[in-house]
């Protein structure tokens, strides 16, 4: 049985008659492809809560958290500034209650741009509300106009899954403007852009992975070794059941 990959829906809420609004999930193919490219089977999972969350989880044998939206920084205990984009509530409360059940279920994570931070987050972190307050340049990671191309270098940690992966340098895509402040104490960072910002994330233990660039992107830009990434994902989700039901 192939490996069920749960990922988690953006939401957002939608004018569907005059005067009535109703929360419309989505995903961007990108990710289904990129998770059925490397062999397991997505599935799209919806805003939960503590009623159902474990319903949900029980159908799947790891997650991925998707790009999207802001995080809320009332999360990480500071005012939103102005740089912070509106953000929904519930979403932010479902992706964490998604990353700590998960946990506690021992099923693998992995979180892709707003997906590694919410996990930052979740795990007592906290998050730049926007580079140009941090002092980087913002342009060098902020581009919307090449998504499926390579922008910037990353500079990978010796002895992670990203370097057993991808090697020491990988050139990446970036489309983000918030990026990890203070790293959760159960993380560890796996790379960094050659500014200083944290590019990815792990933990060995609990098989929680982040990156903060797009590779379901660049992998539908031609850039195949991104595929590399999905597919340890899906070996190290396959070898969580294996251990479940050894």
């Amino acid at each position: 049985m192939k490996a069920i990959i749960g990922v988690v829906a953006n939401v957002e809420e939608k004018e569907f008659l005059p005067n009535s609004y109703m929360y419309q999930y989505s995903l961007n193919s990108s990710y289904l492809d990129a998770v059925r490219k490397a062999g397991g089977i997505p599935v799209m999972l919806p805003i939960s809560n503590e009623n159902n969350i474990e319903e949900y989880i029980s159908l799947v044998d790891g997650i991925l958290l998707a790009g999207g939206r802001d995080v809320n920084p009332k999360l990480y205990n500071e005012k939103i500034e102005d740089a912070t984009v509106p953000v929904i509530e519930e979403k932010d409360k479902s992706d964490i209650l998604y990353v700590r059940t998960m946990m506690k279920k021992k099923k693998p994570i992995f979180g892709i741009c707003r997906g590694m931070q919410i996990i930052n987050v979740a795990l007592g972190g906290s998050l730049c509300q926007d580079l140009e307050l941090s002092g980087k340049n913002k342009k060098n990671h902020f581009n919307l106009e090449k998504p499926f191309n390579e922008i910037h270098l990353v500079e990978v940690e010796g002895n992670t899954l990203l370097n057993n992966v991808l090697g020491d340098r990988i050139k990446v895509n970036s489309i983000h403007h918030q990026s990890i402040k203070d790293l959760a104490e159960d993380l560890k960072i796996s790379a960094r852009a050659l500014d200083g910002t944290i590019e990815a994330v792990e933990n060995e233990k609990f098989n929680i992975f982040g990156v903060q660039w797009h590779p379901e992107l660049l992998l539908k830009g031609g850039k195949t070794d991104m595929l590399l990434l999905f597919e340890e994902f899906i070996k190290v989700v396959e070898k969580s059941k294996e251990n479940k039901i050894g």
